[in-house]
C-alpha cells in the first residue's frame, strides 16, 4: 500500500489545484469611498467618560499636568507610575520644589530613604533662592 506524502495529508480532491485562487498584484490597494480612507497616524479614540483624551488634547504637557497625574497614581497606590509622572514634573520645571517633595514621599514608600531625603533637600534649596 503506498503512502501519501506528509504534505498531503488532509487534502480532500486533487492535489495540485488550490481551492482558492489568490489574486498577486504589485498594485496597492484604493479604498472604494472616502470614509475609506484614514490619515497616517491617526488614532481612533474612545471617549468613555473622558477617560482617554481625544487627539486635540494629546501632547507635551506642562510640570502641574504631570504632578497632578503623579497625584492621582499616588491615591489609587500605583507608585511606579506616580515615579514617573513625577519624574516627568521634574524635568518639564527643575525648579517645581512641590514635585520634589512628592517624588520624595514615593521614594519613602518605596523604602528608598536617601532618594527620598535628597529631593527634600533639592525643594528646600529651590525654596530658599525663590524670594520671599
Amino acid at each position: 500500500m503506498p503512502t501519501q506524502p506528509s504534505y498531503t495529508a488532509g487534502l480532500v480532491g486533487e492535489k495540485n489545484k488550490p481551492d482558492k485562487m489568490i489574486s498577486i498584484s504589485n498594485e496597492p490597494e484604493f479604498p472604494d469611498t472616502v470614509e475609506g480612507i484614514t490619515a497616517p497616524g491617526a488614532v481612533a479614540v474612545a471617549d468613555i467618560a473622558g477617560a482617554i483624551p481625544a487627539i486635540s488634547e494629546a501632547g507635551v504637557k506642562d510640570a502641574k499636568y504631570y504632578r497632578q497625574r503623579g497625584i492621582l497614581a499616588y491615591r489609587s497606590e500605583d507608585l511606579p507610575l506616580a515615579l514617573i509622572d513625577f519624574d516627568l514634573a521634574i524635568k518639564l520645571d527643575p525648579n517645581f520644589s512641590d514635585a520634589y517633595i512628592d517624588r520624595a514621599i514615593v521614594f519613602r514608600r518605596l523604602g528608598d530613604l536617601k532618594r527620598a531625603f535628597a529631593d527634600v533637600a533639592q525643594a528646600k534649596r529651590i525654596d530658599d533662592l525663590k524670594p520671599q
